[in-house]
């Protein structure tokens, strides 16, 4: 008597196969909103920002996609200006050693982080429309597992 039991699977490259095709799409859709909402960050943040005397603190935004493997999407925006911190944050009372009051810069009216956010939450929906599109069936048909012929010689799905 036989004491072992062979399957095989059928269909199952081709599913995934489509399903890897599928993973791709739905990545590069949601890379394509994030980049998309990263520029509206950007654009909305610059329009805020003053013309300085260097204009630094304009020329220093910086939008880079940052990746680590093919399943991952990041944007980063970075003020490269020594001094963006500051104007986005402002400083408290500042005084010298000899007690002389040096006065409170304000933060601004409208900075980065509200702007972003108010982008973030637009994006997720964003991905969370991607990801609940409808998706065209995944292969022809469906994998199965069928059994191999057993001692007698009988077939059967399992």
């Amino acid at each position: 008597m036989a004491n072992q039991i062979t399957m095989k699977l059928i269909g199952g490259d081709r599913f995934v196969a489509d399903a890897s095709q599928w993973l791709m799409r739905l990545r590069h859709e949601i890379a394509s909103a994030s980049r998309k909402r990263a520029a509206e960050i950007a654009s909305r943040t610059l329009s805020y920002y003053p013309h300085g005397v260097t204009g630094n603190l304009r020329k220093g935004l910086r939008v880079r996609e940052v990746t680590s493997d093919n399943y991952q999407v990041q944007e980063q925006i970075k003020s490269r200006a020594p001094h963006a911190h500051l104007w986005e944050w402002g400083t408290k009372a500042r005084h010298t050693r000899k007690g002389w009051n040096r006065g409170v810069m304000g933060k601004a009216r409208v900075g980065m982080v509200p702007i972003a956010i108010q982008e973030r939450a637009k994006l997720m929906r964003a991905i969370r429309a991607i990801l609940s599109s409808p998706e065209s069936a995944l292969g022809p048909g469906r994998p199965d597992v069928v059994q191999a012929p057993d001692f007698f010689g009988n077939r059967g799905r399992l």
